[in-house]
């Protein structure tokens, strides 16, 4: 059986812009895309092109499969039985409240997936978009280290740059502040974090090191990038500057008020998509979880 990509659309204004990212994603591997429509019943396949107003050129070969009763539920349910190695969906509905950076259909992907899924607002995925930088934010924990392998695979597959950013916060040394209890396999952080700088190189040779035994990446297709200050206003301001096409963020899961604030801002301001990849907390039990590859 072929690997796939699953799509989830509702006729929202983003829908456009969510199949040109699946497509993309599709084509890395000549997977096939499987089309979730979060409806009753879909209508015939010319019919539901004009609805949703896509380019039917882009939907050749797809699979179409309705979505009655819990949508979120259908999509797992394909991506699993179809061995999905993303899911792609818009951040809101059409059913969603208004201003609302995540909606139903994504929380309760987002709460259960065990594959990457791509969220993709409207305006944030240009007319001419492509993949040719792909952004993956790092702080060194192994959580963020496990990304690495993800993002640099979509970077080697899609011939595009990989963009590796480390934030060092501005404070005391560390040999004064109050010692923080490392994860086991951290990559070790810049010791004088408001002069990071001395120990950048180090960090950066370290950080290439782990991505050659992860990923057979060129290292020309690699750039790293070290910013200081707030992590989420330094990604935003990196995704920006650089014109990043996809951004690759681990995530713990969490989406309570005191958690998660860098997903929250890039969530809500983002320049393009966002490919999460959950991955457990510190001492939580790992479960098996699929590569994100692709084969040509």
């Amino acid at each position: 059986m072929s690997e796939s990509i699953v799509l989830l659309l509702d006729g929202t204004p983003c829908t456009p812009a969510a199949l040109r990212v699946a497509c993309a994603l599709r084509d890395l591997g000549a997977a096939t895309l499987h089309v979730m429509h979060a409806a009753e019943r879909s209508p015939p396949p010319r019919e539901l092109i004009e609805q949703l107003g896509l380019d039917a050129a882009s939907l050749r070969g797809c699979v179409i499969h309705d979505a009655a009763g819990d949508v979120s539920r259908a999509v797992l349910e394909l991506a699993a039985r179809e061995r999905a190695r993303a899911i792609v969906l818009c951040t809101t509905s059409a059913s969603d409240a208004p201003r609302r950076s995540l909606g139903e259909h994504a929380r309760g992907v987002l709460a259960e997936a065990t594959v990457p899924v791509v969220l993709v607002r409207p305006d944030a995925v240009r007319p001419d978009w492509e993949l040719r930088e792909v952004l993956l934010p790092h702080d060194g924990t192994p959580a963020t280290t496990q990304a690495i392998r993800p993002a640099a695979t979509i970077a080697r597959d899609a011939r595009a740059k990989l963009l590796a950013l480390h934030v060092a916060t501005p404070g005391k040394a560390r040999t004064t502040a109050a010692p923080r209890r490392a994860e086991p396999g951290s990559l070790p952080v810049p010791r004088y974090v408001d002069q990071p700088q001395h120990e950048w190189p180090a960090w950066a040779s370290e950080f290439l090191e782990r991505l050659e035994a992860t990923s057979p990446l060129d290292p020309g297709q690699v750039r790293l990038f070290l910013g200081q200050g707030e992590t989420g206003s330094e990604v935003l301001r990196v995704a920006e500057t650089e014109h990043a096409d996809l951004i690759v963020l681990a995530w713990h899961g969490t989406l309570d008020p005191d958690h998660a604030q860098v997903f929250k801002a890039l969530l809500r301001h983002a320049p393009c998509p966002l490919m999460v990849l959950r991955v457990p907390a510190a001492g939580a039990r790992r479960s098996p979880r699929p590569e994100m590859s692709t084969s040509r």
